[in-house]
């Protein structure tokens, strides 16, 4: 139980720092808080327009209550982005902290999350997320009101999340049907149990309908166009980090769901060693090749899944009849737990680079006036290879103003005569007058 706590702390401790490190403005967060500061107003794409809805909560509540201090808005961003995704993973893992299925699922997260949520406003983490949780209570097996509230609710805010609900949708609305199955067969149910099964099987439908139809015609072809066949493919011959974690869990969850005790036994050292290998840097995926391999890990989520389910089925079905169940190795949660550290690590301390890079961002931003190429500026701080968007640096540079006039960084490849790339300021009475870098030598506003 003690190393089951421990796994909690280490992701609510993780959330804490995405929520402090700014991660918010990562990547596309600096444009999304950009247009919520100038419609004073959620900034929602109708296909994922619940997940945006919610972890935008944050910042859209504390704007009607008067806060116009950017930099809180910029973390309570975070918090919402970031932090709540990290935080249902949380819950999931709860609800599950006596359950046989708590570490096969700590080998789920270790490989999706951690391989695709340095993107935060990326609305596939929340989608993740509620996916899990979602999958931890039919697996679970647990008819707590508390319980059926938060599938019920799990599977309204899914139909309007993400894309790749075109096929967990199928997933889950396979998996409650058979909870709905082994409910009923129990006879010891009570009648709200059943209209939560069945209300959930009908979101899940139509979650996976609308997003087969929203991949096919997204309502933003320019932006939102679905993940092409390279796209696909690219991740699984570059991205080392995800395409080792990923056979490791699975090789895990096999022996976890299908192997015996000896099976396990000889299992845990040989995956135990495989998994130091990711001790190696040069196996650690970059911050944006994590938005790259959405759609993998999407993939790897389903597939994972799967297999941890028939595992279940078969244990419920085994103890149903009378069977002695499969008894495991006791060390075998030694390999999720090593999946676990061994890629928060590079999370953590990417994580702690791009709080460090935004604070140089923000140095030149604040210290400076006019227009700034990337070449005579971004190319210069530590890690910009890492960290730097393609397009989004003007945008950024706009949230980052103390007061008018400040300088504003051009994205890379931009010269001095792109005017028209330059994002109108944040309306009055928005300001960014907190100082959260402490690295930061500001100019006070005018």
């Amino acid at each position: 139980m003690v190393a089951r706590l421990a796994v909690l702390t280490v992701v609510a401790l993780a959330a804490l720092q995405a929520t402090y490190a700014d991660r918010g403005l990562y990547a596309d967060g600096g444009y999304y808080l950009w247009r919520i500061l100038e419609t004073h107003t959620f900034y929602l794409f109708p296909s994922r327009a619940l997940a945006q809805a919610v972890t935008q909560i944050p910042v859209i509540v504390a704007i009607r209550v008067g806060v116009d201090n950017v930099a809180i808005l910029a973390r309570l961003q975070s918090l919402g982005t970031a932090a709540l995704p990290m935080m249902i993973w949380a819950l999931a893992l709860f609800v599950l902290l006596k359950h046989r299925l708590f570490w096969p699922f700590v080998a789920v997260f270790a490989v999706t999350f951690l391989n695709s949520g340095f993107f935060s406003v990326g609305e596939y983490n929340f989608a993740s997320a509620l996916v899990a949780l979602s999958a931890a209570i039919l697996l679970s097996g647990t008819c707590a009101p508390w319980a059926c509230a938060g599938l019920l609710i799990s599977a309204m805010l899914l139909p309007l999340s993400y894309e790749t609900m075109a096929f967990l949708g199928v997933l889950l609305a396979v998996l409650a049907f058979w909870r709905l199955r082994t409910v009923v067969a129990n006879q010891q149910y009570h009648r709200i149990v059943v209209i939560t099964l069945l209300c959930a099987i009908i979101l899940y439908v139509i979650a996976a309908a609308l997003n087969v139809w929203w991949t096919v015609s997204p309502p933003y072809p320019t932006s939102l166009a679905p993940v092409t066949l390279s796209q696909w493919i690219w991740p699984i011959f570059n991205d080392r980090q995800l395409v080792l974690s990923g056979a490791i869990a699975t090789l895990y969850l096999l022996g976890q769901s299908f192997g015996s005790y000896r099976v396990q036994a000889g299992a845990t050292a040989l995956l135990i060693g495989a998994t130091t290998v990711l001790l190696d840097p040069s196996f650690w995926n970059a911050p944006w090749m994590q938005f790259a391999s959405r759609g993998v890990t999407g993939v790897a989520l389903c597939a994972l899944l799967i297999i941890t389910t028939l595992g279940q089925v078969l244990n419920e079905r085994g103890t149903a009849s009378g069977h002695v169940p499969v008894r495991h190795f006791g060390l075998y949660y030694l390999v999720p737990s090593a999946l676990l550290l061994l890629q928060l690590l590079p999370f953590s301390l990417h994580t702690a680079g791009w709080r460090g890079w935004l604070a140089s961002f923000d140095r030149a931003v604040v210290s400076s006036h006019g227009l700034l190429t990337n070449s005579a500026t971004v190319e210069h701080f530590q890690d910009t290879s890492l960290y730097v968007w393609p397009w989004t640096d003007p945008i950024l540079s706009v949230v980052l103003h103390t007061s008018t006039g400040q300088a504003i960084i051009l994205s890379p490849g931009q010269g001095l005569e792109h005017h028209s790339s330059i994002p109108s300021p944040v309306p009055a009475p928005f300001r960014w007058n907190g100082v959260l870098f402490s690295s930061c030598q500001r100019i006070p506003p005018a």
